[in-house]
């Protein structure tokens, strides 16, 4: 906008110091051939001297098809470019077109529609953000509110136990006093007396303390609440993030520099890092993924789980399974119900062959989140197209893939693309072929030339299979080579 706000500054400058042709200058009518794109004025005043090099070149001029034209016909005077050329200076070249003031080309119909696209996905994604960051405060104040109503209930358990003692030792010592011959009848109607208080000091503890359990059982239900929300908020994020190759690699292009905005705007939100990370992770830009996986990781917060997988699972991709698992530990610690930990482990162990293991974390992952589609998606593809015959089971496959393309609204071609490698691996293979066509429909780049592929092998009623081990730094790639069986 400032270069084009500069050339309209200088074109209307040039303008304003060309002269305009009256009815007595012998210019208005015609022109000549050197120059005559020339923008300066002539001087004032030429001498004989000078005008002579301008006459040379005007009569070389003449020779060109320009000059050729002859002067210029009817009454309009002559444009900007048709002047004379300035006496005595060189002519200079005619500036580059400009297109209409405010006017900008249009951009291609795909082009808007991406731009679109990526605007309604980082819009979404703030408003994610938001939403989380008021539930996160809302988990804060019930969590604060749930340990003070737990220390009431201690503390008046505590009272009750202590009253409890007295009135048993004021029973003890009423009856000993009734067994004596000379009871002393005045301290046991005393004791009596502070008996009863203590009764009925027991009776308001306990009528608090049930008020008190009440309290706390509303608060874990509202908590509870609380965090099914953020499952589904976790799950919406995944899916516009989508830091599992639902996108192709323009798109993740496109999506670098929305979340690059993003990070600009709230440089303290963790979501803004690892967005742009898996972004980067897709694209094979595995430093920058980490050093922005390291920037979520540093903000700390409720969401340094998820920023701990993220990161073990870049480093795994790295070939630094040491560092990888150290951050799986760390995360975990953090918080041991993060299905997303599991999820990022379950495929470093894949991707080490340790299929049981990596089936252990993804059950784990599925039993978190009732909604993780992802989770289910990974272990029907490890249990349809494990190279190890032990660990496959085309029936389960099938199931988990159903599920998984159920979360997705049937909308998610590589859900649709594991239902496909199940039933194949079920012996289903007409069914493989109708849901890997419906997969090849709606892949995009990479994605769709490997629907493709995986199509013909199901034509020719073969199963996949994946070598795990090939992973290449992205978090899509579950080993696509496929190994004939």
């Amino acid at each position: 906008a400032e270069l084009q706000s500069e050339r309209e500054r200088l074109a209307q400058a040039a303008q304003a110091r060309s002269p305009k042709p009256s009815a007595g200058d012998p210019a208005a009518g015609e022109s000549t051939g050197a120059g005559a794109d020339s923008p300066l004025p002539p001087p004032a005043a030429a001498s004989e001297e000078a005008a002579k090099p301008a006459a040379d070149d005007s009569a070389k001029g003449s020779e060109s098809p320009t000059a050729n034209a002859g002067p210029a016909e009817g009454p309009n005077p002559p444009t900007k470019s048709e002047q004379p050329a300035a006496a005595g200076r060189p002519a200079m070249p005619p500036p580059a077109p400009l297109p209409a003031a405010g006017i900008s080309p249009p951009p291609s119909a795909a082009a808007q529609q991406s731009a679109d696209l990526q605007r309604q996905r980082l819009q979404l994604l703030r408003q994610i953000y938001e939403q989380r960051h008021d539930l996160l405060e809302e988990f804060a104040d019930l969590e604060a509110k749930g340990e003070s109503v737990s220390k009431s209930i201690t503390n008046a358990e505590g009272e009750l136990i202590a009253i409890n003692g007295l009135g048993a030792i004021l029973t003890a010592k009423m009856a000993a006093e009734q067994l004596r011959p000379d009871r002393n009848l005045s301290l046991i109607a005393t004791w009596a007396g502070e008996y009863a208080a203590l009764d009925a000091q027991a009776s308001a503890v306990k009528l608090g303390l049930e008020q008190l359990q009440t309290q706390y059982a509303s608060v874990a239900e509202q908590l509870k609440e609380a965090d099914a929300e953020a499952v589904q908020l976790r799950s919406a994020w995944l899916a516009v993030v989508d830091p599992f190759g639902q996108l192709d690699s323009g798109d993740k292009d496109s999506a670098i520099a929305a979340f690059t905005e993003w990070v600009t705007l709230e440089p303290k939100a963790p979501w803004a890092w690892l967005a742009r990370g898996f972004a980067y992770w897709q694209l094979g830009r595995l430093d920058e993924a980490l050093s922005d996986f390291n920037a979520a990781v540093n903000l700390q917060g409720p969401m340094v789980s998820n920023s701990l997988a993220a990161r073990g699972g870049l480093l795994h991709a790295m070939h630094k399974s040491k560092e990888a698992m150290t951050d799986f530990g760390k995360a975990l610690k953090a918080n041991k119900t993060d299905g997303m930990v599991y999820l990022f482990r379950g495929r470093a162990a894949a991707a080490d062959e340790k299929y049981q293991s990596a089936q252990r974390d993804f059950k784990t992952a599925i039993n978190l989140d009732a909604k993780d589609a992802e989770a289910r998606r990974n272990m029907a593809l490890l249990l349809a197209a494990c190279p190890k015959d032990r660990y496959r089971n085309g029936k389960k496959a099938v199931e988990y893939a159903q599920e998984a393309c159920e979360l997705t609204q049937w909308k998610s071609s590589s859900a649709l693309d594991t239902l496909a490698a199940a039933c194949a691996e079920a012996g289903q293979f007409d069914q493989a072929c109708d849901w890997a066509e419906k997969a090849v429909a709606l892949a995009r780049g990479a994605n769709r030339g490997q629907c493709l592929a995986r199509l013909k092998q199901y034509q020719a009623h073969q199963p996949l299979r994946l070598d795990w081990r090939n992973q290449s730094g992205n978090p899509s790639a579950a080993a696509e080579a496929p190994v004939s069986r």
